[in-house]
């Protein structure tokens, strides 16, 4: 099965190659009577250099596996987020009218007043994990094995397209 797509890979990369030089209108064309074999050798050979970069460029499953180490990745920053320390800010402001803060007499309505007052409040916070039992420091550790995990899956499908690339290039 995987002969079979790297040989499709390489075929299609071969046909890509020979048609861009076909709709090239300033490359020369042969003549329309010229023999088979004048034809063969005015097409671009593709060398094997060119073929596995293609394929490297090319290849979805590659992208995929990409995508997934640096998805893996950035998984593992998120789960060291718990052991950095954690800083916090806040501040609110409200107005107000004494007539909230009169006292009143029983039975008494308070006197209005058109005073008011502005009230502020400001605060900070910080804090530092200290310990608890290993539990966030064992989801960071696992985080960054699958992150490794999936570093080295890209490497092999790597290497998997470059041998299906080299087998039917060979």
């Amino acid at each position: 099965m995987m002969r079979i797509a790297g040989t499709l890979a390489l075929a299609s990369l071969l046909a890509a190659s020979a048609g861009a030089a076909q709709d090239d209108p300033a490359a020369p064309q042969p003549p329309s009577a010229a023999p088979a074999a004048q034809a063969a050798t005015s097409r671009r050979v593709v060398t094997l250099g060119e073929a596995l970069e293609a394929a490297r460029k090319n290849r979805p499953q590659l992208e995929i596996a990409r995508a997934a180490a640096a998805a893996a990745e950035a998984r593992a920053l998120g789960a060291r987020a718990p052991l950095l320390p954690q800083v916090g800010a806040y501040a609110s402001y409200s107005r107000r009218t004494h007539n909230l803060d009169t006292p009143r007499a029983a039975g008494a309505a308070p006197e209005p007043s058109g005073d008011t007052v502005n009230y502020f409040a400001l605060g900070a916070s910080a804090s530092q994990l200290g310990w608890d039992f290993g539990s966030k420091w064992g989801r960071y550790r696992a985080a960054q094995i699958a992150a490794d995990a999936q570093r080295q899956g890209e490497a092999a499908a790597d290497r998997e397209a470059l041998y299906a690339v080299r087998a039917t290039f060979f």
